[in-house]
């Protein structure tokens, strides 16, 4: 299971801020005045097929995705779906899986929030906002994108970061609207084990490890940094570092340009101290588990969805390959001999 993702949606073009200054939204509708704030967005009403390749994830050995609009601060609900080869509708397993976040703005051609204080004043003051609208219940006005925040309350939330240190700064507003995030993470958590282990997040990496240096030249060899070489070094190890400090993670395909080197990527991991068991693990029971599936997937028992992976050998080895992909008792994928 794959708990993060953006399969079976199209794709969003980053606009950006505009020449001219905009501070108040232009979308049409009783919406937040902040295009950043799209929590009314559901990833369930955009969802087809057609826009990706299961293939790509089977071939990864995935049989079941999370997707989700990887845009603005508010990013609305997720959905989860099956890779299976039917229509759309027989594909999904929870039209509402999760609620998510994060504190870019994406595509938004206002100028705020331009900086990452801005980015927290406007969560905080969208939860404000939110709490205000339910304590009158809409009798001053109605606002979709408010009333999603109050509606997604119970929801799972996943919380997008770009550094480890996001996370403390995002556990701060948990902490103050009494709220639990689950964090997709940066890669670098290893930096600060012993403070994450203190708050003990729940924590979705992606396997998007530095790629190696040119260093031949004596100018570009230069232009790198020690912290930059220390993470070209360590990057492999940050999942078996949380594993080691029993803080619970998922491993997904986010953050790679091709889905394609996540196996091998997570072969990788377990050469830098991974433990097998932790790897399959991440990647069946723990998502299961988050995302309220458990009693119909992540492990293999009666009564359960036959969805199976089978390799023609070791899958943590580099020869290995996905042989054939099962979903829901029907071959999907198949390895031509």
């Amino acid at each position: 299971i794959d708990a993060y993702t953006s399969y079976g949606l199209s794709e969003t073009k980053n606009e950006g801020n505009s020449e001219d200054p905009i501070f108040i939204s232009t979308k049409d509708g009783a919406y937040h005045w902040n295009e950043a704030v799209r929590s009314e967005y559901n990833a369930i009403t955009n969802f087809s097929v057609k826009h990706s390749d299961p293939d790509v994830y089977r071939s990864q050995g995935f049989t079941v995705v999370n997707t989700l609009k990887k845009d603005g601060i508010f990013r609305g609900t997720s959905a989860l779906v099956s890779l299976g080869s039917e229509r759309d509708n027989l594909l999904i397993i929870s039209a509402n899986a999760a609620s998510a976040l994060s504190f870019r703005k994406g595509s938004s051609k206002q100028d705020y929030p331009s900086s990452l204080m801005g980015s927290i004043a406007l969560i905080r003051q969208s939860y404000y906002d939110a709490k205000w609208l339910m304590d009158n219940k809409g009798k001053v006005e109605f606002n979709q994108s408010l009333q999603a925040i109050n509606d997604q309350q119970s929801k799972i939330k996943i919380f997008e970061v770009t550094d480890v240190h996001d996370i403390f700064r995002a556990q701060k507003i948990a902490e103050e609207f009494n709220i639990n995030y689950i964090f997709k993470g940066a890669g670098n958590e290893y930096q600060r084990i012993a403070e994450l282990k203190e708050i003990n997040p729940i924590i979705i990496i992606g396997l998007n490890f530095p790629k190696i240096y040119e260093v031949e030249d004596y100018f570009d060899a230069g232009n790198i940094s020690l912290t930059e070489l220390k993470n070209w070094e360590l990057a492999p190890s940050n999942p078996a570092a949380l594993a080691q400090a029993n803080i619970k993670f998922l491993l997904s395909t986010s953050d790679l340009k091709k889905p394609s080197e996540f196996l091998n990527n997570l072969r990788k991991a377990v050469k830098y101290g991974l433990s097998e068991e932790s790897a399959l693990t991440a990647l069946t029971e723990t998502p299961a588990t988050i995302l309220g599936v458990k009693d119909q997937m992540g492990s293999l028992k009666v009564g359960k969805d036959a969805d199976l992976v089978l390799y023609d050998g070791d899958p943590f080895e580099y020869t290995s390959h996905v042989e054939k992909v099962i979903v829901n008792g029907k071959v999907v994928s198949e390895k031509r001999k």
